[in-house]
């Protein structure tokens, strides 16, 4: 029987291995992933290479605008529509994902077009390594008895077929996945330990660093780490708004930098303006699904967001357009539904047995991720109802970590009062290797057919 000591060793030995997987696994994803070419090209890449290019080309930040740094273009020998057109809007975007992209270029040192491309790249594939080692301190965190489920949080992460491929090539989804797992991170240590002055100040660095991500990453973010803080409150006053400085201060300080810059080169504090100018230069015609007649039932009925939310979120590769098998589906539908049945079973258990567990910071943080997953998948559901119809599962991602997290939590339950239950883990985890390996292979498999 092996030691505590042991344990632990065994434990960082398959962490380790892990993590090298997860980086060999993201660049092997990453060289043979098409830079563009709709359908099956990585979505919006081109668009968002933009802007590290330009910055890593000209040595500053580029500004959007007719007759400006950036604008929209259609590259030479090209029909001039909607799927061939180069938008640079994006430069209007939060700073965070293009200066990493940029900084990446600048460290590989490759000026050819493609070794910008893989100079690029290299920040998604980084973030993406980063983002499965947060998953297992935060996991570390949260069960530190049972290590299955510490081993099984990154490990599912790691093996999702969709998060690899977003890990695979230039975008700003992934730069939002770490900020927001990174504040996850802290809400662990704070709710854990109390907000104490290091805890609080890594919460503040790294919703300083959120303000550099997607708005996506804001509406989840912010809120709950004001009402965590609130909630902190005991009655000292002085205390109380030490820790709202510590908080607050960082992000304060870059949103307001980033405020002054756009008002200074576009005029308005989001630089909303232009980028909506743009828009509705070059898609007149969109109209939402709201503005059509439907309700949220008709349009969750009759539109494919449930399905194609789903499929995307595991693995729906290119413009949405490489599906895997529907068994693959299936078969994930079916372990998403049993963790669910284990998350009630596990619940209702721990209720029965300890009251009291409402005060238990384990509890309450199983909660918060629950009410995070709530809210990004209202947000995602109110963004393609009432604006751009995208069912997209990488919005999603935002809050992979929680859903990964309560996903495993769920199994375990199941698992736990079941005999063999480390044959059954290392069977989910062979199987998730398998679905690496089919993923890449189908993706590969329609490239060559389609002679791309």
């Amino acid at each position: 029987m092996l030691n505590p000591s042991n344990k632990a060793s065994s434990e960082h030995i398959i962490m380790a291995l892990l993590l090298f997987f997860v980086l060999t696994n993201n660049l092997l994803w990453s060289a043979v992933v098409p830079f563009a070419g709709d359908p099956y090209g990585a979505p919006d890449e081109i668009h968002h290479f933009e802007v590290p290019h330009y910055a890593f080309a000209h040595q500053r930040y580029p500004v959007f605008g007719v007759g400006r740094d950036l604008y929209i273009r259609v590259p030479p020998g090209l029909p001039d529509d909607i799927y061939h057109r180069v938008y640079g809007w994006y430069a209007t975007n939060p700073w965070g994902a293009y200066l990493f992209g940029a900084a990446t270029m600048f460290a590989v040192g490759w000026t050819s077009l493609a070794g910008t491309i893989y100079g690029a790249r290299l920040s998604s594939v980084l973030m993406g390594v980063l983002v499965v080692y947060l998953a297992y301190l935060i996991a570390r965190q949260l069960f530190p008895s049972r290590a299955d489920l510490r081993l099984g949080v990154p490990l599912l992460i790691a093996c999702i077929p969709q998060f690899t491929y977003v890990s695979a090539y230039f975008n700003a989804d992934m730069f939002s996945v770490l900020c927001t797992t990174l504040v996850c991170y802290a809400w662990v240590l704070g709710l854990r330990n109390g907000f104490t002055g290091r805890t609080s100040l890594f919460l503040g660095l790294s919703l300083g660093l959120s303000a550099l991500a997607r708005m996506n990453c804001w509406i989840v973010v912010y809120p709950v780490s004001l009402a965590l803080v609130l909630l902190s409150w005991r009655g000292n006053w002085r205390y109380f708004l030490a820790r709202l400085v510590l908080v607050f201060l960082i992000p304060a300080g870059v949103f307001g930098i980033w405020f002054a810059y756009n008002v200074a080169v576009y005029g308005d504090p989001l630089a909303a303006q232009v980028f909506n100018q743009a828009w509705a230069q070059d898609r007149p015609h969109l109209v939402s699904y709201a503005a059509q007649g439907y309700n949220w039932l008709t349009f969750l009925l009759e539109t494919p967001w449930l399905d194609w939310g789903f499929t995307s979120f595991w693995g729906r590769l290119g413009y949405l357009l490489v599906p895997l098998s529907p068994w693959y589906y299936a078969v994930i539908l079916g372990f998403c539904l049993l963790a669910v049945v284990g998350l009630v079973r596990g619940l209702a258990r721990h209720v029965r047995a300890q009251p009291g567990l409402g005060r238990s910071w384990r509890f309450q943080t199983l909660l918060l991720f629950a009410a995070v997953v709530i809210l990004i998948v209202a947000a995602s559901f109110l963004n393609s109802f009432y604006q751009d119809f995208q069912p997209q599962g990488r919005y999603l991602f935002t809050a992979l970590v929680p859903i990964g997290t309560l996903l495993v939590l769920g199994l375990g339950h199941v698992t736990s009062t079941r005999p063999g239950q480390a044959v059954l883990w290392m069977a989910a985890a062979l199987w998730l290797f398998v679905l690496q390996a089919a993923s890449l292979c189908i993706y590969l498999v329609g490239l060559l057919v389609l002679g791309m």
